[in-house]
């Protein structure tokens, strides 16, 4: 599966321009979907393995807690990816405070 990722990316890479934001894109959804998860499962495995000296059922607890976390992260990194970024909205607000420099008042401000 991640290899069908890869080769779809590096496909449109070479298709649709800006290569360098892909790359980086590339990296970042890659780690947020792959390492993260590992990481996670990893944790709780070794440590359902260490705690499975003194409890035996221990192991296979924490293995099944551990499968489950990372699928509900994966979950919740894919929709983030997929979907979520497209519910953000931008709001301009005003501050205004006695406490601000009169060097801001140069900045531009958006309209």
């Amino acid at each position: 599966m991640p290899t069908a990722f890869y080769c779809v990316v590096i496909v449109k890479l070479f298709l649709f321009g800006d290569w360098r934001q892909s790359i980086l894109n590339l990296l970042f959804w890659s780690t947020l979907c792959v390492v993260f998860p590992s990481l996670i499962f990893a944790i709780l495995s070794l440590s359902g393995k260490g705690i499975g000296i003194v409890w035996s059922h221990a192991g296979i607890i924490f293995n099944v807690l551990g499968l489950l976390s990372a699928a509900i992260f994966l979950y919740i990194s894919l929709y983030g990816i997929i979907i979520g970024w497209k519910k953000v909205t931008v709001e301009h607000v005003t501050v205004s405070s006695p406490d601000i420099p009169k060097a801001f008042d140069a900045m531009i401000r958006p309209t």
